[in-house]
């Protein structure tokens, strides 16, 4: 059987392909809707200020992890949790134990938004300084996409050769990450009042 899964700004509701509810959970908490599902499609981040709420879906239990700074960006990577805070930290959370298991620092703003390549090795960060990060996550190296505008959301390809990055300037860039040039760039349309 289809379901579906909502989410409002403080429920998780379960729905049928009629919009019969069929589990729900109201969480009791004002939720800044960063999700993000692990791979086997069971637990999903979400957070609200400086908590981070894992949600299993199969139990609707509810696990809280709390913060010094607002969570910003959060993301799944392979079993590990990462999260990406207002002054421009990673915490890499081995979630079983829920134990940070280490802080990275090198945005000097928010980490708006975190994104993995495909095969779970590298990981993308990026804040409102305009800088993606890449983080190797095997050896520990970093490399630096810098003067962008600040970031707002990125997208890597499915065979993680392109990102797709929505910046504050209404624009889309499509950059090849072998080589870190701008592909292509599309400018959105400006509101006139």
């Amino acid at each position: 059987m289809n379901s579906f899964l909502l989410i409002t700004n403080s429920e998780i509701l379960i729905v049928d392909r009629n919009f019969t509810i069929l589990k729900q959970k109201n969480l009791n908490h004002e939720l800044s809707i960063i999700a993000s599902i692990n791979i086997e499609g069971n637990q999903l981040l979400l957070t609200e200020k400086n908590n981070l709420l894992i949600l299993n879906l199969l139990t609707f239990e509810v696990k809280t992890m709390k913060f010094v700074k607002n969570i910003t960006a959060a993301i799944y990577v392979g079993t590990d949790i990462v999260v990406g805070d207002a002054a421009g930290k990673l915490h890499f959370i081995y979630p079983i134990s829920g134990y940070i298991t280490s802080t990275k620092h090198w945005h000097s703003h928010r980490v708006t938004c975190l994104e993995t390549d495909k095969s779970g090795d590298t990981l993308y960060s990026a804040g409102d300084e305009g800088v993606i990060v890449s983080w190797n996550l095997r050896n520990e190296k970093k490399s630096y996409l810098p003067r962008l505008q600040p970031i707002d959301s990125m997208s890597v390809s499915n065979d993680s050769q392109i990102i797709s990055v929505s910046s504050s300037d209404n624009s889309i860039k499509f950059i090849n990450l072998f080589n870190n040039s701008v592909l292509s760039q599309v400018f959105g349309l400006n509101a006139k009042t």
